[in-house]
């Protein structure tokens, strides 16, 4: 049976259903149980659509996509939830990335950065830097400049909300 496997999801590419691995439930294409089904289907038909070129490594913020209103304010939800979710224990968000085969890198600053590959071809990088008595968490987002091949800029704000939301999920899974 052909699958994409993504963000801890399995899609059966012939009947369309989503097997989500973390909370072990099924999402038939018209369910709607799974808010982000709508989101998650258009996402995938553009990125199927794409043709495939291999990462850049030069990281690029919400900004420096071009095109679009809504990301900046999707990916700003994105890092919201990251913040309140993971930053009093930055060390979970490692934990939770690897439910998801993120994993942790090496990176100039922050507490916990991680490379999460939201769909096979594309990365998300974040940079999450925890709470302390003098300042408040912090997380900043990266995309690898090849997103523009596959992705709309606000369908690369709608996917890192998904990824941020999947990876409170994770985090609630440990």
């Amino acid at each position: 049976m052909p699958v994409l496997k993504f963000l801890g999801y399995t899609l059966n590419l012939e009947d369309g259903k989503i097997y989500d691995n973390l909370k072990k439930i099924t999402f038939p294409p018209d369910s709607l149980k799974c808010k982000n089904l709508p989101n998650i289907y258009h996402i995938l038909s553009t990125y199927a659509k794409a043709k495939p070129t291999t990462e850049t490594h030069k990281l690029i913020t919400s900004k420096q996509l071009s095109g679009g209103k809504y990301c900046h304010v999707a990916v700003e939800r994105a890092k919201q939830t990251i913040q309140k979710t993971f930053g009093m224990k930055p060390e979970k968000l490692c934990e939770a990335a690897k439910l998801l085969r993120g994993y942790k890198i090496k990176f100039n600053y922050g507490d916990c950065p991680i490379k999460v590959y939201s769909l096979p071809l594309i990365s998300i990088i974040i940079i999450l830097t925890g709470e302390d008595e003098e300042f408040p968490a912090s997380v900043e987002l990266f995309f690898d400049e090849s997103i523009n091949n596959y992705l709309d800029l606000e369908q690369a704000g709608i996917l890192a909300e998904i990824t941020a939301e999947r990876l409170k999920d994770a985090y609630e899974i440990l």
